[in-house]
């Protein structure tokens, strides 16, 4: 009876798709218990996920370059004399060899994606600065020269400042014909997100535009014993009709406060849109003579104050407001320490799966393909 130093497809094809299932579901079980064990387990780069599509892709070359041998070793004997020609050859090592260096390129995938797990909670003092946003909510924040009206695109340009903090503390004042704090000085970004997105011209029952009251409250809103810079971003239409806007803001600029703003209006203005009880739009604002009231963008006065506080100015476009320069100025202040945060220190375990996978290389280096004795066939 002749036997053969080739291989079986069909049977491959089985062993390897077997091999596939197995490595997965050992996979996702491990993963399971190991997160049920430690449920802070994360994978730090998580983008890098796609390298998970490289293990199937291997298997299916490895059987691609199998079923080219097998013509080409066709091809050159029939299997009596390959048997002859080639004796210690071994489908059986080659195909394990395979199955190490398969394990090893699984090793590297997972140390690519970099799990962790949270070992311990660390304390550790923070530097940054103080931030009060000062944001108007009177009725004509309700103009729609801005898209979708200026009062939305305001609390899309503070959501913006927000994702910016880092470790700086920030606290929201919310304006019309009086001031109101909306959110005290804190570093935790998520509550602040939330207090944004309640803020609406209805939370101050007075109607009216007191920037100068605004910026008077942000002032007391800071902490008089920290030593952190300290500024105001201001967020109006500038139509100021209450107070001496300033006055507040040289009264900053003296205790050393930067003041920011941002114009939210364009300079031809827009009408004020008027609401029935259904929240359906019933018109617009009119004066006493029955002319529709057209609200403009102060900018004079919002430059003034800027220079005054010795600040940066942005006027908002029609769809969008460039916060960058704003950013850049706060980060002209100087730091100051804001207390302690606690935060999770994260072990980083993908060094193990880095020396598995050198070690399985090793071996898959190290072992032959030849077969031991004079003759290994899988027939």
């Amino acid at each position: 009876m002749r036997k053969s130093n080739t291989y079986k497809m069909p049977l491959m094809v089985l062993l390897f798709v077997a091999i596939e299932v197995l490595f997965w579901s050992g996979m996702i079980g491990l993963y399971y218990l190991v997160s049920q064990f430690d449920p802070s387990l994360v994978l730090h780069n998580r983008p890098w996920l796609w390298t998970l599509l490289l293990l199937p892709m291997s298997m299916i070359i490895f059987l691609i370059n199998l079923a080219w041998k097998n013509r080409a070793l066709r091809r050159l004997a029939d299997g009596h004399l390959l048997s002859n020609m080639a004796p210690r050859m071994s489908p059986a090592r080659t195909i394990f060899k395979f199955i190490i260096w398969r394990l090893a390129l699984g090793m590297i995938v997972i140390a690519l994606l970099d799990p962790k797990v949270g070992s311990k909670i660390e304390e550790v003092e923070t530097q940054g600065i103080d931030l009060m946003v000062a944001i108007d909510v009177s009725n004509s924040m309700l103009a729609e020269d801005l898209k979708p009206n200026r009062l939305k695109l305001a609390k899309r340009a503070v959501q913006q400042v927000i994702n910016d903090m880092g470790s700086n503390r920030l606290g929201i004042v919310i304006f019309a014909g009086d001031a109101y704090v909306q959110l005290p000085l804190t570093s935790d970004t998520k509550a602040a997100k939330i207090f944004l997105d309640a803020i609406e011209t209805n939370s101050v029952p007075t109607q009216g535009t007191a920037i100068g009251a605004a910026l008077d409250l942000c002032m007391s809103s800071f902490d008089q014993d920290s030593e952190a810079g300290k500024a105001i971003l201001l967020i109006t239409d500038g139509e100021n009709h209450e107070d001496d806007a300033i006055a507040s803001a040289e009264l900053a600029a003296s205790r050393g406060i930067q003041i920011c703003a941002i114009g939210a209006g364009l300079p031809g203005g827009a009408p004020i849109p008027e609401f029935d009880r259904n929240g359906r739009r019933s018109g617009f604002k009119t004066d006493a003579n029955g002319k529709t009231v057209v609200t403009q963008l102060n900018e004079q006065m919002l430059v003034e104050l800027v220079k005054i506080g010795d600040g940066t100015f942005v006027r908002a476009n029609e769809q969008i407001v460039d916060v960058r320069p704003i950013l850049d100025a706060f980060k002209e202040l100087e730091l100051g320490d804001l207390g302690t945060a606690n935060f999770v220190d994260y072990e980083h375990r993908f060094r193990l799966f880095a020396i598995a996978a050198l070690l399985l290389l090793v071996t898959e280096t190290l072992l032959s393909e030849r077969a031991w004795k004079r003759k290994f066939t899988v027939s």
